[in-house]
């Protein structure tokens, strides 16, 4: 990664430079900070693993509905309505025939249409790299990669308008029927685009302390944006025209800053033994509870990543992490959390061959009881059908 990541920023050195030599005027990040999450975290040391007693009250299960006209690989994106799920597939072979589709469910699982196909043409896209969906009207919004617009579209699959943007932009975010905002590739700055009035405004003043040349934009309409990056310990939280800090994590001293890291790209320096990257991302919120993925590069250029939990009124955190062993870890599959519904259950996505094999340690828990529908539900699987959405009710 490192190799690639140099290359693609020596076409940038001169901008980089200036980003973080120029100092920049504080604006208003560093007001109203009392509702800011403190949390003091060890990369090498993550909070206890979130166990389903202890932070879920309920839990229900929706089989999506499985039939040649709609199955799914693995899900991409996924909108967990009053009425409607959508998902977005990402292809990459296995039973999706390696095309990304965008797919329209109701509440209960069952099939209901596509929404637009994978193609050059008018209204079709090459993927869905990101969505967005309102229900007021219905309709939901998707930016494809690498095709420089965005597409809207109907619930029954009729596509309503595109709205171009320009290039150098990256990591789109819709905030609403016409406000988009993205990183730029040339500035790392976040720019709010208006449809509307064909305006691209910087509303986000992005200080010296909060740019990242890998700048990230997460969440979504219902539960919020955030802004993270490389090296950072903060999260910021968007509000229409600044950033202010939501989440600040004490990672100590063991890791690399945004601006060593940075550094170190430009220079061609190796890593200083010892020291971890840290890259915050993937921000979901709602209920009281916040989430984000925490990764970590070790010297040996190897990969961790962690999803950390946070309740927001106890100060209380857990880390979720695949590949555990337990009858008690979030829903005996250690699936983290993907989305959170209109509902404000927090969601997950789970294959049916891993919950046919987790049945025996969900009859067996002791710790928490499994609804006996859902166990019902999942006696009736096989192993060739689709995922499920998994609902949460958090406590």
């Amino acid at each position: 990664m490192k190799s690639t990541v140099l290359v693609y920023f020596r076409s940038f050195i001169f901008v980089l430079i200036l980003s973080f030599l120029v100092s920049c005027q504080p604006a208003k990040q560093h007001q109203n900070q009392k509702d800011v999450i403190l949390l003091s975290i060890d990369p090498a040391h993550l909070p206890p693993i979130a166990k389903l007693s202890e932070i879920a009250k309920s839990i229900r299960i929706v089989p999506l509905e499985t039939n040649p006209g709609c199955l799914i690989g693995s899900i991409q994106n996924l909108y967990a309505g009053k009425n409607s799920i959508l998902v977005s597939t990402s292809g990459g072979g296995g039973k999706s025939g390696g095309e990304s589709k965008l797919l329209h469910f109701t509440s209960g699982g069952k099939f209901l249409n596509n929404i637009g196909r994978v193609g050059k043409g008018p209204g079709e896209y090459s993927d869905v790299n990101d969505m967005s969906v309102f229900e007021n009207p219905l309709r939901v919004m998707i930016y494809p990669s690498r095709m420089l617009k965005i597409l809207e579209y109907s619930f029954n699959g009729t596509l309503n308008r595109e709205i171009p943007f320009g290039n150098g932009l990256n990591n789109c975010r819709i905030f609403d029927g016409n406000r988009s905002a993205f990183t730029s590739y040339i500035d790392y700055k976040v720019n709010i685009i208006n449809a509307k009035t064909s305006d691209t405004a910087r509303y986000i003043k992005v200080t010296k302390e909060t740019q990242s040349g890998f700048g990230s934009l997460e969440g979504s309409p219902l539960t919020g944006f955030f802004y993270t990056g490389v090296g950072m310990d903060t999260i910021w939280r968007i509000d229409q025209d600044s950033m202010r800090p939501k989440i600040i994590c004490n990672f100590g001293s063991g890791h690399y800053s945004t601006q060593d890291y940075m550094r170190a790209v430009i220079q061609g320096l190796n890593y200083p033994p010892g020291k971890l990257i840290i890259g915050v991302g993937r921000v979901l919120s709602g209920s009281g509870y916040y989430q984000f993925l925490l990764t970590r590069e070790n010297e040996q250029k190897s990969y961790i990543w962690a999803h950390v939990m946070i309740n927001e009124s106890e100060n209380k955190s857990w880390h979720l992490e695949e590949g555990l062993d337990s009858d008690d870890i979030l829903f005996c599959t250690s699936k983290v959390f993907m989305t959170v519904a209109s509902s404000g259950e927090w969601v997950s996505v789970v294959g049916a061959g891993e919950l046919i094999e987790a049945l025996p340690k969900i009859k067996a828990n002791r710790n928490f009881s499994y609804p006996p529908e859902l166990i019902t539900q999942i006696e009736k699987m096989t192993v060739e059908d689709n995922p499920v959405i998994v609902f949460y009710t958090l406590k």
